[in-house]
């Protein structure tokens, strides 16, 4: 299986069919198409790096669940979870848990909130061993709630959003 690398909100995009889709396997496809990589070049967005991506150590799909968990931590906050020089922001991401989301906003669901911190864990065995089972999760989580929001729902709100300039 492929291991995308670069997974962060500029690469997630909704689909007029109410779909979420990552896209741009550009880091992906250009290690594939490559015979080595470049010692001391980091690919991806710092952000959303796993520790061991940051450490340029060996690295696999857990590394995508990490950005998701990151990405989801944000969606939570409401802000980016790492601001500041990139040398700052490695060092974090290398020495430090993820802080729990509720210490910014109380009002979260303790069980989302546990999904988020579960996915970026910097010890990757302590991880979502896969996507799968995080999507499992989160699906779990909203069938509990049971407000009712389907697929069908987003499609047809991007579909009003984008009704002028969506082309058929």
């Amino acid at each position: 299986r492929s291991v995308h690398r670069d997974v962060s909100p500029h690469n997630l995009f909704v689909t007029y069919g109410g779909e979420i889709k990552l896209l741009d396997f550009g880091i992906a496809k250009a290690a594939v198409n490559s015979t080595h990589t470049e010692d001391g070049v980091l690919k991806g967005k710092v952000r959303y790096m796993a520790p061991e991506q940051a450490l340029q150590t060996d690295f696999d799909r857990r590394v995508d669940i990490y950005a998701f968990g990151v990405i989801l931590w944000e969606l939570l906050a409401r802000r980016s979870l790492y601001t500041g020089p990139v040398a700052a922001i490695l060092t974090r991401i290398v020495n430090e848990e993820v802080p729990p989301v509720r210490g910014v906003r109380p009002d979260v669901s303790p069980k989302l909130e546990a999904i988020a911190l579960k996915a970026c864990r910097r010890d990757r065995a302590e991880r979502y061993a896969t996507a799968e089972a995080m999507r499992l999760d989160l699906e779990a989580y909203v069938r509990e709630r049971n407000d009712g929001i389907s697929e069908r729902d987003v499609a047809q709100v991007m579909n009003q959003l984008f009704a002028d300039i969506r082309d058929d």
